[in-house]
């Protein structure tokens, strides 16, 4: 593992990430879309991935910061792109059903509407995310690198790391990563933002780089970078 500075890895390593407009037109009314029914809303958190990870980093969030002080109003946005065969209109609806706030995402350059942020999850759908946890029934990417007991670490400096491979992977976890709904994420974010984001929590930098699901995305091709904000509680993994 390579330590570098946070401006090495922004400026050295990923100067290439896209940088997206937003149109937050679309927030005002978010809190009058209904919610969907019990059995839909829960059809929908537990087949989609990116849904998941959204309430879950943004769960961990709260939960660290809680631990502070627990009177802290706070929230995590997550991007979700779409996929070529997305029907942005329909996913948009369901985005809405779910987060209080759902912005959309536009790649400048292209003058194309490629995804959309979200943010502050609707209590309901935290409650239907919680059971599906308790349950066992969310996507193993999800209770592997959001498991609901794990304890936050706290990091005392800021800096950024370059994980590195090994060399070795497991042939069947490599091809649960092929044939799984966060690796076709992963090379979604990678085709409109050149590079993918995801929160881990309860990890160190180093428990990043040796996990063995991580290392698979060597195994596939990818790097693998992981910035670190001190006095932070939860890694960003960054996969390009």
């Amino acid at each position: 593992m390579k330590k570098i500075t946070l401006q090495e890895l922004w400026e050295d390593y990923l100067p290439y990430i896209v940088s997206f407009t937003m149109d937050t037109d679309i927030s005002k009314n978010t809190d009058q879309e209904r919610l969907p029914e019990e059995s839909c809303l829960k059809e929908i958190l537990s087949n989609d991935v990116e849904i998941q990870y959204a309430v879950l980093s943004e769960l961990a969030e709260q939960a660290a910061v809680h631990r502070h002080d627990p009177t802290i109003v706070c929230s995590f946005a997550s991007n979700i792109f779409a996929g070529s065969q997305t029907d942005k209109a329909d996913y948009e609806k369901k985005l809405r059903g779910i987060f209080k706030v759902v912005s959309r995402l536009y790649d400048a350059a292209k003058d194309e509407m490629v995804g959309w942020s979200v943010l502050h999850t609707k209590p309901q759908a935290v409650s239907q995310m919680l059971e599906l946890q308790r349950d066992g029934k969310l996507d193993w990417s999800a209770a592997h690198f959001l498991p609901p007991d794990a304890e936050p670490l706290q990091y005392t400096e800021s800096a950024a790391y370059i994980a590195e491979y090994k060399g070795k992977t497991d042939d069947d976890l490599l091809r649960q990563m092929q044939e799984s709904a966060f690796y076709r994420s992963i090379k979604k974010a990678i085709s409109k933002q050149k590079a993918a984001f995801f929160m881990a929590n309860g990890f160190s930098p180093e428990g990043i780089e040796d996990d063995p699901y991580i290392q698979t995305l060597f195994a596939l091709g990818h790097k693998v970078y992981i910035p670190v904000y001190k006095e932070d509680n939860n890694l960003i993994v960054v996969v390009a």
